[in-house]
């Protein structure tokens, strides 16, 4: 009984520990907070268009009708291309139902739609940073071997040659 009741209090004390580290998993995605959002990435199939894509994640065909004729004057649907990422990002709870999609057209360039009441849809780009960068250097041969002497990266003299 003895050990039994400082068996207990031992593991209340050490339940009560307040050293719970805090982690920050706001993380910004295409303008979207993702704080309450599972993010899922996908690829365009050959011959997968958006009321394919919408109607796997359980959107019916008059909603996706809806989403569809809204996008026209933003981006015209028919143009997804095979081989193109897309982003599902869904509500965390048990149903998941999908709250955007993100469909990238490029590297810089990607279009959203909202599948939540209003079905908005809006096409931005992702920031672009450009870095000059500028090396110095006495060429006794090889333009690759001396840039790659100088710390240089390679190939930028593949680039220059």
């Amino acid at each position: 009984m003895k050990y039994i009741s400082t068996i207990i209090v031992l593991f209340l004390l050490s339940c009560s520990s307040s050293n719970i580290e805090k982690v920050d998993h706001f993380k910004n995605i295409y303008g979207l907070s993702t704080d309450t959002l599972n993010v899922e990435k996908y690829s365009i199939k050959n011959n997968q268009n958006l009321s394919d894509i919408l109607f796997e994640v359980g959107i019916d065909y008059p909603t996706i009708d809806q989403i569809s004729k809204k996008s026209r004057a933003i981006y015209d649907v028919r143009n997804m291309r095979a081989g193109n990422p897309y982003f599902i990002l869904s509500s965390v709870d048990s149903l998941r139902s999908p709250k955007y999609l993100v469909y990238e057209r490029n590297p810089i360039e990607f279009v959203v739609f909202s599948l939540i009441n209003s079905f908005n849809v809006y096409h931005q780009s992702k920031p672009i940073t450009i870095d000059t960068v500028q090396t110095t250097g006495v060429i006794d041969g090889s333009l690759w071997l001396t840039m790659l002497e100088n710390g240089d990266d390679p190939n930028l003299a593949i680039e220059l040659s």
